[in-house]
């Protein structure tokens, strides 16, 4: 009799509860040949039936997939729109609507995603980018990053309660968590998992010692140099964050914590409410 009973409900009948849906994240040392010292969050999906590589990106406020990939799908882009990349400058694609997304064991159908150039991204094999915001209706996704997994839960579930600073979603359904400098500098700073490093805007603890320079591409892969400054410390919520170095951009740049800080971190996005963030400190 037992093995006619589906699976959910023989889980209930031996009191175990049903497993989440969940899916795994990777931080792999290499992509597409390349050296990328476990700095990306990555997951792999199948988007309208085609599996593909995918950057974790909270940073993202909608999903992005290569060209390459959507033509690969046979999915027919439809109308125009223009947005920015991580370094602020613009980036054009086209949208897609009603798209199925699997990750792992989470399925849902997407009303809205982008199809866009990947610019850096696209020669290491990676196929777009995933915003998890929008796995986040009606449940709530729980993403630790450093166990590797994130999680879809009810709203009264356990696994839909942190304890960590609320991090309002901002411009662009994107979280930003406020922080200040001991100098009092204040800014709101983007949740950014598809970041290398945090980066600081030039108004922002100016005082702060330059360490040396490094290159930076965003999206649209136009390079471009910037400071490395540190150490400083961060108050989040009242609470200390020690970053040891982080990249000093342009003024009016939005200031961002980068997945340095967050690969050890874990993201709470609630539905229709502020996301939480609880970081190591």
């Amino acid at each position: 009799m037992l093995r006619a009973l589906a699976l959910p409900a023989l889980a209930l009948l031996l009191g175990a509860a049903p497993e989440l849906p969940h899916f795994a994240i990777e931080r792999p040392e290499t992509l597409g040949g390349r050296p990328v010292g476990g700095r990306l969050p990555i997951v792999h999906a199948v988007i309208a039936g085609r599996p593909g590589t995918f950057l974790l990106d909270t940073g993202a406020g909608l999903t992005v997939i290569a060209p390459r990939f959507a033509d690969a799908t046979g999915l027919v882009p439809g109308a125009a729109i223009a947005g920015h990349d991580s370094g602020g400058r613009p980036v054009t694609g086209r949208t897609l609507e009603q798209v199925d997304i699997t990750i792992g064991t989470v399925r849902r159908r997407f009303p809205r995603l982008a199809v866009m150039q990947i610019g850096m991204l696209d020669p290491l094999g990676i196929d777009g980018v995933i915003s998890p915001q929008s796995f986040a209706d009606p449940d709530c996704l729980r993403i630790d990053f450093a166990l590797g997994i994130a999680t879809l839960a009810p709203p009264a579930d356990p696994a839909c309660t942190l304890d960590g600073v609320a991090v309002p979603m901002g411009k662009g359904y994107r979280p930003y968590a406020p922080a200040s400098a001991s100098d009092g500098s204040q800014a709101d700073f983007l949740v950014d998992s598809g970041a290398w490093r945090t980066s600081l805007p030039a108004e922002f603890a100016p005082d702060v010692p330059v360490l040396g320079a490094e290159a930076h591409s965003g999206v649209a892969g136009i390079a471009e140099a910037a400071e490395l400054v540190g150490p400083l410390t961060l108050t989040l919520g009242g609470r200390p964050l020690h970053v040891q170095s982080a990249r000093r951009t342009g003024a009016g740049r939005d200031a961002l914590l980068g997945f340095d800080l967050l690969s050890r971190a874990v993201l709470l996005i609630r539905p229709g409410k502020d996301a939480l963030l609880r970081l190591a400190p």
